[in-house]
């Protein structure tokens, strides 16, 4: 029955995560930093699908199996972690933390602890499959409310980020970009001929202060609404259709600006 638990709390932490990067994905909000495996990119729904798949190992096959696929996608999880350490993680769609310490500690105990119930777990389940669907479940539930729990505490610090009125005639909207992102060029495309230079303004991320590379966590591409002296007013927002709100909402609190003056 431990076995069960444990390796059911591993697969359902994965569960939730593909079901995060789906949903947001599906609300045109997924933050995801772009990945490589030997210089090949790796989607958001590739890797959504093998979490999916892996995890439902635990209905459909051995407890040895089962526990060899989980360290096996724990491992990679460990690798790709190191290599974006300090980027904002996209594991659960949305842009909830950058990746440290903790991170990578997590998928590694998570790797080691499979890998031990891969050596000397039990050959066969004590519960049925139904029971073990109900167990798989039921764990990525508590992880996709621990996640919500933790994004929603995130955001009470980030209330005002969509009120028109607290951003002034002077407000502008700046953009942290990369060369090789591509989902900057396609942002800069969106906006192309829609928002004028007056009011938005592009800046390679290397070349940005460093306190705003810090709040981005390297990703990009990463909004912000400064004032006239390069002050940050709100933001970060990381995906394409919250900077495309927060630039509507900056450009509806300076037209009510000027309107008011």
């Amino acid at each position: 029955m431990l076995a069960v638990i444990i390796l059911s709390i591993a697969g359902g932490a994965l569960l939730a995560s593909a079901a995060a990067k789906a949903a947001s994905a599906w609300r045109g909000r997924l933050v995801w930093p772009d990945p490589s495996l030997a210089g090949v990119p790796i989607p958001a729904g590739a890797v959504a699908a093998g979490e999916a798949v892996v995890a439902f190992s635990l209905i459909f096959s051995t407890p040895r199996i089962s526990a060899i696929a989980l360290a096996a996608c724990y491992a990679l999880l460990s690798i790709a972690a190191w290599h974006l350490r300090g980027q904002i993680c996209g594991c659960f769609g949305a842009a909830l933390s950058a990746v440290g310490p903790g991170h990578i500690a997590g998928t590694i105990v998570a790797c080691l602890g499979c890998i031990a119930f891969a050596a000397a777990g039990p050959g066969t389940w004590v519960l049925s499959g139904p029971w073990r669907a109900g167990v798989l479940l039921a764990a990525a539930a508590v992880v996709s409310g621990a996640v919500a729990i933790y994004a929603r505490h995130k955001r009470r610090g980030e209330e005002l980020l969509w009120d028109p009125s607290q951003y002034g005639a002077a407000a502008q909207m700046l953009i942290l970009t990369r060369s090789d992102c591509p989902h900057c060029a396609a942002l800069r495309q969106l906006f192309n001929g829609v928002i004028g230079d007056r009011w938005l303004r592009w800046q390679d991320e290397a070349q940005a202060p460093a306190t705003l590379r810090t709040k981005c966590g390297n990703a990009v591409p990463c909004g912000f609404v400064i004032d006239a002296g390069g002050k940050s007013l709100a933001g970060p927002v990381m995906s394409s259709a919250e900077i495309s709100q927060l630039a509507e909402v900056m450009l509806a609190g300076a037209s009510n600006d000027r309107s008011d003056g």
